[in-house]
């Protein structure tokens, strides 16, 4: 064979089953689906000669398909029609991955990689080991025996699944109902990250769990190659359409396009819409062109003719057509009629109704009624408990479905419990990636670590201490003493317990201009956005009527919660991991001589002593705007109490460019209308809502009323928030307006924020 070069190739002696380059033996798989997460090479030649023996006895052509043999390789390469050039690049693409001992380095997967590449050998190999290192980040090789979707809701809300029957050419059929699904209760409710996570693990069974071992034996131990994917868009609406939903469809698209590539067959969009050009306009822009070429779209008058062309209509789920008979095979959900997310309150009705039902039949004792129960879901009794879906499985009481807090929530770990941070290698790793730290910093956080052992806190884990020695230019002893300063400061001030006891006056929440905005009103690295208005604020009056100490302790309170409290807990939703850093903006517009009062320096010192000593590391950047001339002679005096570490943390912009300068770093539009005219953004849940401020009104018996938490969120809907997007109105409206009726016609330069933000406020209109 000659390369385009004309030159020779040099002859190389193909590896035999079990044989690695250099001599090593690699030790084989039976099959794709029973494959662990890593191959690892044995140096018994024993027990490489038996598995081979195996292998070749057992009669399954498609076994070899794991190894990197001629044979193999020929089966590949007949599978995907490839030309003698073509596999030639297939051998040099293996040449350069012999380092990869992980089970997906075998000839039918990589393929798919030189495939999607254009047979580009250094792309493909770039590519594949991105997809490898994603697997080794995630856990995803373990996701089949480790994952436990965090709610039985999930399955039964989510209408995604892997049909048991197959198209026409004997391949797998993916629904998906994007329409019926409740997507901002589901976002709402479990957040990007566990959204995400049920994806992977969905086409995780598909490729090598207990479907596939099904879809095997049925066909002759042929796996899975490619899928046709079916996408029902009936039923889409504006809630479809939300701005915050913008980040999952793009890291679903990323993810399919970049870690599971080549099992796209077809992928048939149907009953699509008149709003969806407008949400192609979007979408599109994630979507490559490998992924476009394989689409095809049909409307709700001709999507069954269009389906019939792939798929037999009879294979089909009952809701996609009336008289189909297809559902979920082995292991995958079966639900797929969507609807709204339903309610705490409308499950615990749903439960009274069961128990007394099974009450009046004398069948079960409350205590002993499962999840399955109560929520109708049909298991067959054919299926084994291994088999059958997680929220069908034993073991799973009505209370773990009722309560936001049990074991069934991944996601709402208790935050507020004292107790050392686990310091195992895994999270140890974590950190190091997160924060991007060098070996000399792991190096010295793991001597802090041993310098603080005998802290038990809360606080002593690595992301903390990291923060402690950055902020003491990696000063051991300086980090060491901090530390143990703010652990004895939270304990001496009962910080740890602020959450559950403290109840913030009713004047400060309405009065003191201050909040952390929601965890869907970030900056544009996903970091929440502290905002802090003293101009507006009536510091003095506050000052004299409640004293720097219960001040700051309002403060306090607001960081914790937002550190510890409900709001972390919906960060953490939203977002898939803690908070890291945050921006804070202080806004001086309004700022005057009332705020000069000599009375009051002390309580600026002891906020920023706090702060600096207690919260270190918090602050990524501070942006201080609208600063009036005033503020040059109170700079003089406030600027002695900053350490030159804050200092660097600072931007100013003035009244005339403070928004150009944001925009670097926050979209505008999560700003609050105060600071940004088109602004949506407001306090997130469990802080306070109002920035305006005011004078604070004369003295009477109610000025030490304590808030309640409906006094905090009063906008509070069934534990969320609702969309909020509280946006000028004129201003939106006339958005609308220009888009036009009922079918939108967008021209090019539509900013496609902007197209989702009007497409929120619509929706928020027509409820």
């Amino acid at each position: 064979m000659t390369s385009k070069s004309g030159k020779k190739r040099a002859s190389k002696k193909r590896p035999k089953k079990g044989e690695m380059e250099g001599g090593g033996v690699k030790e084989q798989r039976p099959s794709i689906q029973s494959s662990s997460s890593v191959t690892r090479t044995s140096s018994s030649t024993t027990t490489t000669t038996t598995t081979t023996t195996t292998s070749s006895t057992s009669g399954n052509k498609w076994e070899t398909l794991t190894q990197w043999t001629d044979d193999s390789v020929a089966m590949v390469a007949d599978w995907w029609n490839m030309k003698e050039d073509q596999v030639e690049k297939l051998w040099q693409l293996r040449d350069r991955l012999t380092d990869v001992t992980h089970w997906k380095n075998q000839p039918n997967e990589v393929v798919r990689y030189l495939r999607d590449a254009k047979f580009n050998v250094k792309d493909a190999e770039a590519k594949f080991r991105r997809m490898i290192q994603w697997r080794i980040d995630e856990k995803v090789d373990d996701i089949i025996h480790d994952y436990q979707p965090p709610h039985p809701l999930m399955e039964e809300y989510l209408p995604t699944t892997v049909l048991a029957a197959t198209d026409k050419e004997g391949d797998p059929i993916w629904v998906e109902r994007v329409g019926a699904a409740d997507s901002w209760g589901l976002f709402k409710r479990f957040g990007q990250h566990d959204l995400i996570r049920y994806a992977v693990y969905i086409r995780e069974v598909c490729i090598r769990g207990k479907w596939a071992e099904d879809f095997q034996q049925k066909s002759g131990g042929k796996p899975p190659m490619r899928a046709t994917a079916i996408i029902d868009l009936g039923g889409m609406s504006f809630d479809h359409c939300r701005p915050a939903l913008l980040p999952l469809l793009k890291e679903g698209l990323k993810i399919v396009q970049e870690y599971y590539v080549g099992f796209g067959k077809k992928i048939i969009v149907i009953r699509v819409s008149k709003l969806f050009p407008m949400v192609w306009k979007v979408a599109q822009h994630f979507c490559g062109e490998n992924m476009k070429n394989m689409m095809v779209f049909a409307t709700a008058d001709n999507y069954l003719e269009v389906l019939s062309e792939y798929v037999e209509l009879e294979k089909l789920p009952p809701c996609l057509f009336e008289g189909g008979e297809g559902h979920g095979g082995v292991a995958m959900p079966n639900s797929l009629d969507g609807g709204k997310v339903p309610s705490w309150e409308e499950l615990d009705r749903m439960w009274e109704k069961r128990q007394q039902k099974q009450k009046q039949a004398a069948l079960l004792p409350p205590k002993e009624i499962k999840t399955s129960d109560v929520l109708s879901v049909q298991t067959s009794s054919l299926m084994s408990d291994e088999e059958a879906p997680f929220s069908q499985r034993s073991g799973t009481t009505v209370t773990d479905l009722l309560s936001p807090t049990s074991s069934a929530f991944s996601y709402a770990r208790d935050r507020n419990a004292l107790q050392p941070e686990d310091w195992s290698d895994a999270n140890f790793r974590e950190a190091m990636r997160v924060w991007e730290c060098t070996p000399k910093e792991e190096a010295q956080l793991r001597e802090l670590q041993q310098r603080v052992a005998d802290v038990d806190h809360w606080k002593n884990r690595p992301s903390i201490l990291l923060a402690y020695l950055r902020e003491h230019k990696h000063n051991l002893k300086v980090a060491e003493d901090c530390f143990r300063k703010t652990i004895q400061w939270r304990e001496e001030n009962g910080i740890d317990h602020l959450i559950e006891t403290y109840r913030p006056p009713m004047l400060l929440l309405k009065y003191f201009s201050n909040t952390i905005l929601r965890p869907d009103c970030c900056d544009k690295d996903g970091d929440p956005i502290y905002i802090e208005r003293p101009g507006p604020t009536d510091s003095w009056s506050l000052y004299q009527r409640f004293g720097a100490k219960a001040m700051c302790e309002y403060l306090t309170w607001i960081r914790e919660e937002a550190g510890r409290g409900r709001y972390q807990k919906e960060y953490e939703r939203l977002h898939g991991h803690e908070i890291h850093r945050i921006t804070v903006v202080v806004d001086l517009v309004g700022l005057s001589t009332r705020h000069m009062k000599p009375g009051l320096l002390p309580l600026f010192r002891e906020v920023v002593n706090v702060a600096q000593a207690h919260y270190c590391g918090i602050a990524k950047r501070v942006f201080v705007i609208r600063a009036p001339r005033i503020f040059k002679v109170i700079w003089k005096i406030v600027q002695h109490f900053l350490e030159d570490r804050m200092k660097k943390l600072l931007i100013f912009a003035s009244e005339g460019d403070y928004l150009d300068v944001m925009s670097e770093y926050i979209e505008l539009e999560n700003l609050p209308p105060c600071i940004y005219e088109g602004g949506h953004g407001e306090g997130g849940i469990g802080l306070p809502k109002r920035l305006d401020g005011g004078l604070v009104p004369p003295k009477s018996k109610h000025d030490y009323d304590l808030a309640t938490r409906e006094d905090i969120d009063p906008g509070l809907v069934d534990g969320k928030f609702s969309d909020g997007m509280d946006g000028s109105v004129a201003s939106v409206s006339a958005k609308v307006a220009r888009l036009g009726g009922g079918f939108f016609e967008l021209s090019d330069d539509d900013d496609a924020r902007t197209v989702l933000s009007v497409c929120s406020l619509a929706s928020q209109r027509e409820t």
